[in-house]
């Protein structure tokens, strides 16, 4: 992924928390649908694209974000990053409109939905606890009444609150000492320029969650760093979460002697996760393409950070996930 698009990705939600409150606002609505017997959704997130997809709403969806990853490339493009593309929704006469915006609704695409009965929804998606919101949401709006909501339920039995008795799936709850083991851990969103994911990130949450020791206790979601920050975190492990093209048929580093490679420069520093005088490497890489997605994805990246962190407490080399999501194992 361009490092430019991993930055709209990342960093301007980043730039919104900053200023938000401990408790993200409800979603912003606009005029309510009464012209359609069914849904039609205009997804412009890729984010709610997913969850709407694992929620089984995908059959609903008739419009889409440029960058969306998970849903049919043959429907219509809505909007993207550039802005909304009013001719196409105008066609597409949807009765909700999903948005992922760090600003409120603009102002024209309040007033059409005014004029033509659409729902409009803006989420904030920047924590754990923002995705669980949004799939409940989710699932109220178009689920039948009553319904349950098996997505959700997984997420909090795989994401716990704090201070709660139930842990993840493993039964490890998040004060558990054994992840704590593997020392400090680095999660790396790019390599060139190093960039790390750090408190307020929702995989920064994930490390908490499960019990881990982030290698970064301050400071912002997206932090750039250089080879003086690295040597001086000095990392026991490094996860790269580089996520690969949609279409990329081109398998990924699957040891840590290759992974050590596609660090370049990173690679050739003396850190504690490089050191081989006592464990292999401690070097692993999530490469799925919704890594960086705040969604339900986020169930499977735990799964991968969970496998990745009990090898390395087992002393043993790490899970390695392989280019079609299973896991395979060195030793």
């Amino acid at each position: 992924m361009p490092l430019r698009i991993l930055h709209l990705l990342l960093l301007l939600p980043c730039l919104v928390l900053i200023s938000a409150c401990d408790r993200s606002p409800p979603p912003q609505h606009a005029a309510p649908s009464t012209q359609h017997s069914s849904p039609r959704i205009v997804c412009l997130s890729p984010a709610l694209a997913v969850t709407l997809k694992d929620l089984g709403f995908e059959s609903s969806i008739v419009g889409r974000h440029g960058y969306d990853l998970a849903l049919s490339p043959s429907l219509p493009v809505a909007g993207d990053q550039q802005g909304l593309n009013y001719e196409t929704l105008l066609t597409l006469n949807p009765s909700h409109i999903l948005l992922q915006l760090g600003s409120g609704i603009p102002s024209k695409l309040s007033t059409l939905a005014t004029q033509h009965k659409w729902t409009v929804t803006n989420y904030s998606i920047l924590t754990l606890d923002d995705i669980q919101r949004t799939t409940r949401d989710l699932h109220a709006t178009f689920a039948p009444l009553g319904s349950p909501c098996p997505l959700a339920d997984r997420m909090v039995a795989t994401w716990p609150a704090k201070g709660s008795a139930t842990g993840p799936a493993t039964g490890l709850t998040p004060a558990n000492p054994v992840f704590k083991s593997a020392g400090r851990i680095l999660l790396l969103a790019s390599i060139s320029p190093p960039a790390a994911l750090g408190p307020g990130s929702f995989h920064h949450q994930i490390l908490e969650v499960l019990g881990a020791t982030p290698a970064i206790s301050a400071g912002s979601p997206f932090i750039e760093l250089d080879a003086e920050s690295l040597l001086a975190l000095k990392p026991d492990g490094i996860i790269l979460i580089l996520p690969r093209g949609r279409n990329d048929s081109v398998p990924p580093p699957s040891t840590p002697s290759q992974l050590r490679a596609r660090l370049g420069v990173l690679g050739s520093l003396s850190l504690p996760a490089l050191d081989t005088t006592s464990h292999p490497e401690r070097i692993a890489l999530i490469d799925d393409p919704l890594a960086h997605t705040p969604s339900s994805a986020m169930l499977t990246i735990t799964d991968q950070i969970r496998g990745i962190m009990i090898e390395w407490s087992a002393g043993a080399q790490p899970v390695q996930p392989t280019h079609d999501g299973t896991e395979s194992q060195k030793r």
